[in-house]
C-alpha cells in the first residue's frame, strides 16, 4: 500500500494472478475522531494490457509542469 502525501490518498495495487477474481472489498479508516468504513464489490475480468514497447525514461525539467510520451498497449 502506498500513501500519496500531496493528495492524502492511499493506493493498493493488486499483483500476481488476479484474473477472474471477485469478492467484497472493505476499507476502514481510523483516527482520533473515530472510524469510518465502506464496502464495494470488486470484479476483475479479462486480461491485463501488455506493453508492446516498454516505457522510456521521462525527465521533467525544473519550471515545466508537463511531460508527454506515447505508448502502445496490447489488449
Amino acid at each position: 500500500m502506498e500513501f500519496n502525501k500531496k493528495e492524502s490518498t492511499y493506493t493498493l495495487t493488486l499483483t500476481g494472478d488476479v484474473k477472474d477474481k471477485k469478492g467484497k472489498v472493505k476499507v476502514v479508516g481510523k483516527n482520533n475522531g473515530g472510524e469510518a468504513s465502506s464496502e464495494a464489490e470488486l470484479t476483475i475480468s479479462g486480461r491485463m494490457p501488455e506493453f508492446v514497447e516498454k516505457p522510456i525514461k521521462c525527465t521533467v525539467l525544473e519550471g515545466r509542469n508537463k511531460a508527454g510520451f506515447k505508448q502502445q498497449l496490447f489488449f
